[in-house]
């Protein structure tokens, strides 16, 4: 029985290592996809390790800057860095359509982090956040309590303010409140002490209307778009993918 067995041009030619057939296609393939798979694995761990390093990325943007970084603490216990802009002892961002704004009135609220002065602020007090006055508060008000809780205990800010305006506590430390030299600092301690009604947000109230504005002339991003750019790769390679497989195949 004679076998038609198909010549192979002249003109084409076969790699001795590459071309070898593995479960009857070319190592060369095999190599192909193996890089794909290399550069689609490392374009989502890339892509990974910028989600999580997400919330202390304002620290690039203010080192570039040479602006100081902002520790920012939410009431949902949520850390992040970010980069805000200080101007006349006033941090604020740089979107305008970003309210929020927090007063630096203390130069003790000004730290060192990582090389750049930090500052720490909250999402519930127009105020940047100093961890000494508030752990002496702190101080002050349990210290107090342990004397006072029945005839007249410090529990909010508008007991703290009415002792502090009566002179009474003065009276009662007249050196100050001492605290050790180190502390494990909890910023909801302080929070019952705090005055109500002065989030950032109401800070930069003036600036709310106009921001509204902005936002509905504004087209939102959506969350797809941000991965246009990986979609468009995994598409690029996927064709690649077909077109080598037709041609190792004989498709065309």
């Amino acid at each position: 029985m004679a076998t038609n067995v198909t010549a192979i041009p002249a003109t084409i030619y076969m790699d001795p290592i590459m071309d070898t057939a593995i479960a009857a296609i070319p190592l060369w393939f095999w190599v192909f996809i193996l890089f794909g798979v290399i550069i689609v694995a490392s374009n989502f761990w890339w892509l990974y390790k910028r989600i999580k390093m997400a919330p202390v990325l304002g620290y690039l943007d203010a080192l570039k800057a040479g602006q100081p970084q902002t520790l920012y603490l939410g009431k949902n216990r949520a850390f992040m860095i970010k980069y805000l802009e200080y101007i006349d002892s006033v941090l604020s961002y740089k979107k305008i359509e970003e309210v929020s704004k927090w007063l630096v009135q203390s130069p003790k609220s000004v730290g060192r982090l990582g090389g750049l002065s930090t500052l720490i602020v909250r999402d519930n007090y127009d105020y940047s956040v100093d961890p000494i006055s508030e752990i002496a508060i702190c101080k002050l008000a349990e210290r107090w309590n342990k004397k006072h809780s029945e005839d007249d205990p410090m529990n909010c800010y508008n007991d703290f303010e009415r002792l502090r305006r009566e002179g009474k506590l003065e009276d009662e430390y007249p050196k100050g409140v001492l605290i050790p030299m180190y502390n494990i600092y909890d910023p909801s301690l302080i929070q019952k002490y705090l005055p109500s009604g002065r989030s950032a947000g109401t800070f930069g109230s003036h600036l709310t209307q106009k921001a509204r504005e902005m936002r509905q002339d504004k087209t939102q991003e959506k969350w797809y778009e941000k991965y246009i750019p990986v979609g468009i790769a995994l598409s690029v390679s996927l064709i690649m993918l077909i077109l080598s497989f037709m041609y190792a195949s004989g498709g065309f």
